[in-house]
């Protein structure tokens, strides 16, 4: 078949066929995946990436604006070192061919060439035997051999050997792919992206794209390698928007100052951030000066290496930000948390992960408005995937279905994720609650519990568990709309204090009123106390909002009235402490006994 140009309908064939050869390695990738932390998603990373192109995007015949449209949808959906790069190497190529409404095989030659420097530019320490090098190593033999062959066909056929030997040489270039026997992951990437296209040339159809010109690297047995936990626990990633990150060195400064494999992609006032970090509130906290952020993603790589290296069983744990588990609890029992979200003057961020309660509430100090929304199918649907990859089953325990929708999205994902079991439970629950049910699963499951016996313990914890909050002001309840303004002038008006709970279907509710907050706390402590003298308790928890000098009083009171301490003291999530507002507290308990109607999980 011989190819004398290429417009922007030819683009986007081309792109369908990288993305689906992209997409039967990326399981591959993963496993060989060691550079530069051994986390295991480098091809699910890449494939999400080319799937942003191909799915938000409408070609049309113009090449310069088909290919300009695909490689701004990769920026927006760019995941991961080498996702980004990728990005930033189609938006090198579409720069060089805004203009053009077609491209011969010598101008297209010319700007992959270029996209390659392009890409290099973006990360702040480039290192060979990576993606880079195999994609230099392509666009230098493109550019040799363009004055030769008119034909893009025999154009691309003749330089893919060049970017075969590179990747062949990948671990001579980089120590720690020579120790795990494998090539680098995000090289071996980019070149399945060309050979999809170049098969899909070959055979004119999208159902063949396949190829297999380099012998199979098997994927290394991650736990018999000795690499330890990455330096940096968050692989940090957002979209920067405005006019502060028109000077791009004063952006690649503040990132340097909170962790490394920083990659500045895109373009001033439209800048695409990666780095890895152990503070990402802070670190957008500081990005507040250059502009909004959107788009913000933080993976936690420390808990993907123990998903490789070193899990506790055969169930994975997963429940949501709106979970008040302590981050030192989380972490012993490896629960998977999805973050819901909180948008705050533009910027969209991810409760607990980029937004924490302190930055939270100072921005509720100054007055800025919040509001909040659920994780997407996506998110969770990532997640099932991976954890599906190394779990014989998933446990997902979420907040209430009355309150979000939680767990709507997290049902829909489990459908997409086939070949494995996974019990998406609506706990009707949230914050300190929603923590002791899935503690107590947590703990069951490492006892050797069967799942279905976990379920069930859920199901019951879930109708039994109780959580009464206090609040110090309905104000935030009434902004949020969680209580009627009506209402919430009559209770501020008669200086009353509610006691807010949930009912059996997990809806917000009043269960209670006093005149001041003390008297409250006690009416909350001895409703416990009865409770522990009737049924027992599990377990019980004190949870706060921004108060917390108050909440470890009360949970010294709790501890002389019970006899024993609290499970954990924890900040309230962000996405709860802005209906229940500064001061307020709470006090979960998980009675011995259960009874009631059980949670949904189905």
């Amino acid at each position: 078949m011989r190819i004398a140009y290429i417009d922007g309908f030819r683009l986007y064939a081309a792109f369908w066929a990288g993305a689906t050869e992209m997409d039967r390695v990326r399981s591959h990738l993963d496993a060989i995946n060691v550079f530069p932390v051994p986390d295991g998603d480098t091809g699910s990373n890449m494939a999400s990436t080319l799937r942003s192109t191909v799915t938000q995007v409408r070609p049309e015949r113009h090449l310069g604006r088909t290919f300009m449209a695909l490689s701004e949808a990769a920026l927006l959906g760019a995941r991961g070192n080498s996702g980004l790069i990728l990005a930033q190497y189609l938006l090198g190529a579409a720069r060089s061919l805004e203009g053009f409404p077609k491209a011969e095989a010598f101008q297209l030659a010319a700007a992959l060439a270029g996209a390659a420097t392009f890409a290099s530019a973006a990360v702040s320490r480039p290192v060979e035997g990576t993606i880079l090098t195999v994609m230099r190593a392509w666009g230098q033999s493109l550019d040799a051999l363009a004055g030769r062959f008119h034909d893009l066909a025999i154009l691309l056929s003749s330089s893919l050997p060049a970017a075969r030997e590179a990747l062949l040489d990948t671990p001579n270039r980089l120590p720690v792919l020579a120790k795990a026997g494998v090539l680098d992951a995000g090289g071996k990437g980019f070149l399945s992206f060309l050979e999809g296209i170049e098969s899909f040339i070959e055979r004119g159809n999208l159902r063949h794209v396949t190829r297999t010109t380099l012998p199979e690297i098997e994927a290394p047995s991650h736990s018999d390698l000795d690499f330890g936990l990455p330096q940096f626990r968050y692989c940090t990633e957002a979209l920067i928007l405005g006019d502060g990150t028109a000077d791009p060195e004063a952006l690649r400064s503040c990132l340097a100052t909170f962790g490394d494999s920083i990659i500045l992609g895109g373009v001033p006032g439209h800048s695409r951030i990666h780095i890895h970090t152990n503070e990402p509130a802070r670190l957008f906290a500081r990005l507040e000066s250059f502009g909004r952020s959107t788009f913000q993603k933080a993976d936690d790589m420390f808990r993907q290496v123990q998903v490789i290296k070193d899990r506790k069983g055969p169930v994975a744990l997963v429940t949501d930000s709106s979970c008040d588990l302590p981050q030192d609890l989380l972490d012993a029992h490896q629960v998977h948390v999805v973050p819901l979200k909180i948008n705050i003057g533009g910027s969209e961020y991810l409760d607990r992960l980029t937004m924490t309660p302190d930055e939270f509430y100072r921005h509720m100090e100054k007055g800025d408005r919040a509001t909040t929304s659920q994780p997407s199918v996506r998110e969770f649907e990532r997640l099932y995937d991976f954890l599906a990859g190394h779990y014989e089953s998933i446990l997902s325990i979420h907040l209430s279905s009355a309150l979000s929708g939680t767990w709507g999205a997290a049902k829909k994902a489990a459908a997409q994720v086939p070949g494995k079991r996974i019990e998406v439970v609506d706990s009707r629950h949230l914050c300190a609650s929603l923590g002791l049910v899935v503690l107590q699963a947590a703990e069951a499951l490492e006892s050797g519990a069967p799942l279905g016996d976990v379920l069930r313990l859920v199901v019951d914890g879930s109708r039994s568990a109780r959580i009464l909050v206090c609040l110090k002001t309905v104000r935030h309840m009434v902004r949020g709309g969680r209580i009627g303004p009506v209402k919430g002038a009559l209770v501020r008006l008669l200086g009353l204090k509610p006691i807010i709970s949930v009912d059996a279907e997990g809806r917000g509710t009043a269960v209670g009123k006093a005149r001041s907050q003390r008297a409250n706390l006690d009416r909350i402590r001895f409703f416990a106390e009865e409770v522990q003298a009737s049924e027992g308790l599990w377990g019980y928890a004190v949870a706060h909002a921004h108060a917390p000098g108050e909440a470890l009083e009360f949970a010294g009171e709790m501890k002389r009235a019970l006899g024993f301490g609290p499970r954990f003291v924890v900040d309230i999530s962000p996405v709860i402490g802005l209906n229940a507002g500064p001061g307020s507290l709470a006090l979960a308990f998980l009675p011995k006994g259960s009874g009631g109607e059980p949670a949904r999980a189905r």
